[in-house]
């Protein structure tokens, strides 16, 4: 495998786990917002969106990083 072909492959696993962590936090962000004190999954969604982060510094998509930062530092804020 060369590393086109590995950076693509790399990138494609991304997505695909990506999404898959999103569509878990569709349902915190629901459960959520049917009861805004229930905050039982804080650290689960935390540890997603760490883990979205960190996994698109690996594939080198810097915006997404960017934002997910962000995004992060905002949420820690908001539970305090």
């Amino acid at each position: 495998m060369n590393n086109v072909s590995f950076e693509k492959e790399l990138r494609n696993t991304f997505i695909t786990e990506s999404k898959e962590m999103l569509d878990e936090t569709e349902n915190i962000f629901i459960n959520l917002e049917k009861n805004p004190t229930d905050f039982s999954q804080y650290d689960k969604l935390l540890r997603i969106i760490h883990t979205i982060k960190g996994s698109a510094a690996v594939v080198g998509i810097d915006k997404l990083v960017h934002f997910t930062h962000v995004y992060e530092t905002l949420f820690n804020i908001s539970k305090k």
